[in-house]
């Protein structure tokens, strides 16, 4: 006689929502999985990618500090509360440690702010689908050091892009299913307001 056992499975996943108001629409140049203007005439970008690992695992030991395994977490007590967006194009691999790709970024490359407003979650009804979404509002004076091209956006566990603060990244390029990248480039729109969301699904399905 074999014996079956049922396995609980979670998956998160990461989708971007870029609503941008230009003062020169016609200049606003960007790409992703789905780029429209709405009817009030503004830019709407979508974009989808899976959640690297590393950010999995800093999410991971904000829930369980403040010790997992004995060892205090790199960024003790926080909680996810930061969006970023950054110029860097290179490829995202499961192992991405930083929003700027392979080393931390700088004013010139990466704008972090706190979310605002605060993050909200809705549910499906029955638990097994929950959604939380966050972001906030960049405008040109943001970005302290010169408007750049956007390459990626992620979420992050403060205001800096250092070690074991990424989460979240969405963009980039590299192989599935981080092989479809994202860009939008405000460098000639004028006068600008952006507001960047990442809504976040957790759902839980049961196999076996």
């Amino acid at each position: 006689m074999s014996e079956s056992t049922a396995k609980e499975r979670i998956t998160r996943s990461g989708e971007l929502t870029i609503v941008v108001d230009a003062e020169f629409p016609e200049r606003v140049w960007a790409s992703g999985d789905d780029v429209h203007r709405d009817n009030n005439g503004l830019w709407v970008v979508k974009h989808r990618n899976s959640y690297v690992r590393s950010g999995l695992r800093n999410s991971l030991l904000r829930e369980y500090t403040p010790y997992v395994n004995g060892v205090s977490p790199v960024v003790s007590g926080s909680v996810v509360g930061y969006i970023g967006v950054d110029n860097d194009s290179s490829a995202v691999t499961y192992d991405t440690q930083y929003l700027h790709g392979s080393a931390a970024g700088t004013a010139t490359t990466t704008i972090i702010l706190p979310f605002s407003p605060n993050a909200s979650i809705v549910t499906d009804g029955t638990g097994v689908v929950q959604v939380v979404t966050a972001g906030a509002t960049f405008t040109n004076s943001s970005f302290t050091s010169g408007v750049f091209a956007i390459n990626k956006v992620g979420f992050l566990l403060a205001a800096t892009d250092g070690t074991g603060n990424l989460v979240d990244v969405i963009g980039g390029s590299g192989s599935a299913p981080y092989s479809r990248a994202f860009s939008l480039n405000l460098t000639s729109a004028g006068t600008f307001t952006f507001t960047a969301q990442i809504a976040v699904t957790c759902a839980s399905s049961t196999t076996g």
